[in-house]
């Protein structure tokens, strides 16, 4: 079960049992077939256990891995573009720390153009000056059983309609269910210090689109988020939205959904951003030391009041807003504690309200007057103000933050300059956990299905349970501050880190056994782990495209300056 060879029968998230498979290879293949494959399939399993004995005794195990014939650490059914034949791009050695990036000058390079790949012979070479750490599990594995539930998907679909469906149509069917079912990466954002966001196709490292955050200014983005649309949210002092009516030419004109003014929004620069699953949720994290929950779609409400001592005090708590909206000041009780007014929430002029221009006109209307309510900050239709603040409770930044959706619920981890981290419920704001462990500033946080991970300025990596406060264990991992890491969503015990030591390894959550290491000559400031592939992000204003089990570079995508953030998204959240 733990062999790499096992590639047909064992994925870590499925089991096959001996039933399942021989009732689905019968439907697949015709009993008169059946011999042949059978002794096809006896004399591959044969050969691939004697092959590598006999290399490893002829002494060249290190030679048997080839760009071109190997299936461990490259994406199936990628498209030819991924193998177009370029300039040999960097290489990588443990004994190496220096290296020469191709690519097209920044200045030069132009929206579709790609960025120079890896010949198949470099990626060899490279190959055979990395040693190789233990063999890590294969997405091939995944995708093969991506294949398996298309076809099956497919045939139970269309085997309900009596007539014969067209080929194209079980194409088309099938295209769908795939277009599902694939939840690998093809798309990745970075943030530059030049003030401008990118997005390039991780399969080709070809430049779809940049957008600048702020026309008028050149400050450095300084975080940057890409989610369905799709929609692009990137931060520096403000916050703002690039979207697309057509992708993926040049976006609109961003929206602003975070203006950075005191007592409103953040103070100082926006490190973070996350956004809900449904979309209805944008959390901001700022230096300034707050965490600001902003909300879209925000519900109506009506009240109804009998009693005009109730529509008097209604009128005391209202006051006029920046754009002439009537805003309640405080939490206000009426009816006798039946009907409560949040503070920040909105008199809409409708219902009982609609023929008010002023305060003052509320003396006037007719009993029992209806009212309806809504949070003046809402993203879809108010004047975009934070929802709720979160604070820790130490002073400082608020460095870092992810989302995290756990069962149902939504849940928000936030680590600060104070050495702690917490864990806030999403859509009441209230504190549920706070980490407590490192012994400086936690500078950058993962989470995925199995565990939260924070690297802190203490150089440990901190593997936590989600669940309860509690520790699984610390990685000594770097021998200066630990600037980012990040949890594999495919594969749960993979953990990636990187330090101002200008190292970046590949671990075993499990354990803390170091499976990898990635050179590189420079702090890496974001990394983005997602199967065969790892994204890191370096202030010599690179994005590298690591292959995770290979430790060679696949693409490097220049910017004139260093980056600061890096996101990536699948295609199938592409309209």
């Amino acid at each position: 079960k733990n062999s790499p060879r096992s590639v047909l029968l064992h994925a870590p998230v499925l089991r096959l049992d001996l039933s399942m498979a021989s009732s689905f290879v019968s439907t697949l293949i015709p009993r008169e077939w059946m011999l042949p494959v059978l002794a096809s399939l006896l004399v591959v399993a044969f050969l691939a256990l004697l092959f590598p004995a006999l290399h490893k005794a002829a002494g060249f195990r290190g030679e048997t891995k080839s760009s071109q014939g190997s299936l461990r650490g490259r994406d199936c059914f990628e498209g030819p573009a991924s193998h177009q034949k370029s300039s040999p791009s960097e290489t990588s050695s443990s004994n190496v720390t220096q290296k020469v990036d191709p690519g097209i000058a920044p200045s030069k390079r132009k929206v579709g153009e790609k960025s120079e790949l890896q010949t198949p012979a470099a990626v060899s070479v490279a190959e055979k000056e990395v040693q190789p750490g233990p063999p890590l599990e294969e997405d091939c594995k995944l995708t093969l059983f991506r294949l398996i539930a298309v076809q099956k998907t497919a045939r139970d679909m269309l085997s309900h309609f009596e007539a014969e469906v067209p080929q194209n149509i079980c194409d088309a069917v099938k295209r769908c269910i795939w277009h599902f079912l694939d939840d690998r990466p093809t798309v990745v954002a970075s943030g530059c210090k030049d003030g401008q966001a990118r997005i390039f196709d991780i399969r080709s490292g070809r430049l779809l689109v940049s957008a600048r955050h702020d026309a008028g200014s050149r400050d450095a983005v300084h975080s940057v988020l890409l989610t369905a649309g799709p929609k692009l949210f990137s931060g520096t002092w403000d916050g703002r939205r690039h979207e697309w009516e057509m992708w993926p030419s040049k976006p609109e004109k961003p929206q602003e959904f975070g203006r950075g003014e005191a007592g409103i929004n953040h103070e100082n620069q926006v490190v973070g951003i996350a956004l809900s699953r449904d979309g209805n949720f944008l959390v901001s994290a700022g230096t300034g030391g707050k965490v600001l929950v902003f909300r879209g779609n925000c519900p109506t409400r009506e009240v109804e009041l009998s009693e005009r001592d109730d529509v008097a005090e209604l009128r005391d708590v209202l006051k006029l807003g920046d754009h002439g909206e009537y805003v309640v000041q405080r939490r206000t009780e009426l009816a006798n504690g039946e009907v409560v007014l949040e503070a920040q929430e909105q008199l809409l002029p409708e219902a009982s309200f609609a023929d008010c221009k002023k305060r003052t006109d509320l003396n006037d209307v007719q009993l029992p007057a209806k009212f309806r309510l809504r949070f003046v900050g809402c993203m879809t239709h108010g004047t975009r103000r934070a929802w709720r603040s979160l604070s820790h409770e130490g002073e400082g930044a608020v460095r870092c933050l992810s989302l995290s959706a756990e069962g149902s619920a939504e849940f928000l981890y936030s680590g600060s300059r104070d050495r702690t981290i917490c864990k806030w419920s999403l859509p009441n704001g209230s504190l549920v956990h706070t980490y407590r462990g490192h012994t400086a500033a936690v500078r950058c946080l993962a989470v995925n299905s199995r565990y939260l991970a924070s690297g802190s300025d203490d150089r440990t990596v901190k593997l936590w349970r989600r669940e309860v406060a509690e520790l699984v264990h610390t990685i000594s991992a770097h021998a200066d501050f630990v600037r980012a890491v990040s949890l594999c969503p495919m594969f749960l015990d993979r953990l990636a880190s990187s330090g101002d030591d200008h190292r970046v390894a590949l671990w075993d959550a499990r354990t803390g056994e170091k499976l990898r290491e990635y050179p590189h000559s420079c702090p890496v400031a974001s990394l983005t782990l997602a199967g065969s592939r790892l994204l890191s992000a370096g202030e010599d204003g690179r994005l590298r495209v690591w292959s995770t089990e290979y430790s060679t570079v696949i693409h490097t995508m220049k910017h004139p300056q260093a980056l600061t953030s890096v996101g990536c998204l699948t295609h199938r959240t592409i309209k």
